[in-house]
């Protein structure tokens, strides 16, 4: 018969069991670093540094209206 073992009256080879055990692992790791990771935030931008307050309000301002213009743009273009 080879190597195996009997298992609830079926005959499974060792290499299925070790396969088996592989799989498990991999499952159990892949749900371990799912739960534990930290959620990546979908803001990618970089930080604003600014000298002063009023220069960082600018920057903001300046940042809401390029997106704004771009918006647009790309409603016009469809």
């Amino acid at each position: 018969m080879g190597n195996g073992y009997n298992i609830a009256g079926i005959f499974v080879k060792s290499e299925y069991l070790v396969l088996g055990t592989f799989a498990g692992f991999g499952v159990l790791g892949y749900g371990i670093k799912k739960k534990f990771s930290n959620p990546t935030p979908n803001d990618n931008k970089p930080p604003i540094v600014a000298s002063s307050q009023e220069e960082e309000d600018f920057i903001k301002e300046f940042i809401k209206l390029a997106e704004a213009d771009d918006q647009a743009t790309k409603n016009a273009a469809h």
